[in-house]
């Protein structure tokens, strides 16, 4: 997901969909194992179902950030 999120070129954003959703998925089973909902109060976990709209309007993740 991070190399597909910080790729300059366009993403497949099908791709990009499926291996978001893995990852919460696979923070919600690890959260029932632990018993620990961390992550279901963190904004940024659920944003991630934002990033492809706007990777779509602003361009890559990549280049969001300037240091």
């Amino acid at each position: 997901m991070m190399s597909v999120l910080m790729s300059r070129e366009k993403p497949d954003f099908e791709l990009l969909e499926q291996q978001i959703k893995i990852f919460l998925t696979t923070c919600d089973k690890f959260a029932k194992k632990t018993g620990d909902d961390f992550w279901k109060e963190k904004a940024n976990f659920y944003c991630l179902l934002n990033l492809i709209d706007q990777i779509k309007e602003f361009g890559p993740v990549r280049d969001w950030y300037v240091l």
